[in-house]
């Protein structure tokens, strides 16, 4: 185990008790206004979301405004990917870290404990549950994670009614034009920087949103799905079968947008269908894909019907994934996935696909409970003639279905409106629906 005097030494690096932050973060103003919102509270404060989603970042930016009204030693930064930490995770090394903080740095003034990268503590939650319930006017506890099962069923029960989660993605569309100095404050101005938004779109739809890559390039893409399939898949679960689960990474991430089953995966791999579930399961909890489910008012359809699988972001499905010619139109289908998703993830909306028995179908249904809240058509080529006819139709069958009066279509250049009979199609290019809340 590492003495007080290690520990001290580590977290001097990491921490800004006698340093500045760097000045030069790139603000994400959101995600930034609502963990201040949180810390007003009493609960756990989450922070989830994809590695190198800049989870990180907004611990950085945290602390910066934090330190207007707090003092510098009233917060303390752990981060557990540091190596000299790997070989003694445990609780017992979280309690000696919070001891030693105590002991050397603020012994009796309310602090600030910011975790990153928890997960790779075993039985973390205990630790922070017995914080925030025996002294919750004295120590406010952050915690992030790499992985969506921080709030599911491995911590459930522990933290249950104690948490606030915030989900971190990669940059959106209207983050990416701040990064470029594209300000979009109205209408007006979104019209006015039309050809500017537009080649940025196309960029960023190649680029992906991850904050480092802006920075210095794709080429570190690769390396990051390295990463999360070895230490937030392959090495947090122990598997053996490397090639199949990352064979099987490889797939989903070339087939976004597409239909699939864990059956067809499990014949084209030659494993076993409990495995395919098991290993889909594993890359979805990293947030590498998302599946989407069929629209049924009976789970059990739900459950036999195909899945549609989306990736997290763009510029990392372009590395990794086989590109085909067609891919742009699906690549436009899984930036409104996404966006989608981001403005939802801590609602209790959900996502689906929607396919009646004639073949008919919509490619996003929107539901809040019972209710059907949106139903959206992406359709990149709308003028052709034929593929136009169809999508219309898909979403007009989508409307009479769930009784709305207008829906949307995605499109990549066309805008408008048509009134066919009572309902309201309306025809809206990606780059504005991406920037219009």
């Amino acid at each position: 185990m590492l003495r007080k005097e290690e520990i001290l030494e580590i977290l001097s690096e990491w921490n800004y008790w006698d340093k500045n932050i760097e000045e030069n973060i790139f603000p994400r103003d959101e995600y930034l206004k609502l963990m201040l919102n949180f810390l007003k509270t009493k609960e756990i404060v989450v922070l989830k979301g994809i590695r190198r989603s800049g989870k990180s970042t907004l611990l950085k930016l945290l602390i910066s405004e934090m330190q207007k009204t707090v003092s510098k030693k009233q917060i303390l930064l752990v981060n557990f990917e540091d190596p000299r930490f790997y070989p003694h995770l445990s609780l017992e090394l979280l309690e000696n870290i919070f001891e030693t903080y105590r002991t050397f740095v603020n012994p009796k003034e309310k602090c600030f404990v910011l975790l990153d990268e928890v997960h790779y503590v075993h039985a973390w939650e205990k630790w922070v549950r017995k914080y925030r319930d025996l002294y919750p006017n004295q120590v406010k506890i952050i915690v992030t994670g790499s992985s969506s099962k921080l709030l599911d069923s491995e911590y459930a029960t522990t933290l249950t009614g104690r948490t606030l989660p915030i989900t971190v993605f990669p940059m959106s569309f209207m983050e990416y034009l701040k990064f470029h100095n594209v300000k979009t404050k109205d209408r007006l101005s979104l019209v006015s920087k039309k050809r500017d938004i537009v080649a940025l779109l196309k960029k960023y739809i190649e680029q992906g949103g991850f904050p480092e890559v802006l920075l210095t390039g794709k080429e570190l893409l690769q390396k990051y799905f390295d990463d999360i399939i070895f230490k937030d898949i392959i090495d947090r679960h122990e598997i053996r079968d490397t090639n199949t689960i990352k064979r099987i990474a490889h797939f989903l991430l070339t087939n976004i947008a597409k239909e699939y089953t864990y059956n067809s995966i499990r014949k084209m791999f030659g494993v076993s269908l409990d495995l395919i579930r098991q290993y889909i399961g594993y890359i979805e909890a990293s947030y590498l894909t998302f599946s989407v489910s069929m629209f049924s008012y009976s789970l059990k359809e739900q459950n036999i019907n195909p899945r549609k699988v989306y990736c997290i972001d763009t510029g990392l499905r372009n590395v990794v994934g086989f590109k085909f010619s067609e891919d742009y139109g699906r690549l436009y289908e899984n930036i409104v996935f996404v966006e989608l998703k981001r403005r939802l993830s801590e609602s209790l909306s959900d996502i689906f696909y929607w396919k009646n028995k004639r073949g008919k179908e919509v490619d996003f249904i929107v539901k809040e409970g019972l209710k059907t809240k949106e139903v959206i058509q992406v359709c990149w080529n709308v003028e052709d003639k034929k593929t136009k006819e169809r999508e219309v139709e898909g979403l007009l069958e989508a409307l009479k279905e769930f009784k709305l009066k207008e829906g949307s279509v995605i499109t990549e250049a066309f805008e408008g409106e048509e009134i066919i009979g009572k309902k309201k199609v309306k025809f809206i290019p990606l780059w504005k629906w991406a920037l219009l809340r």
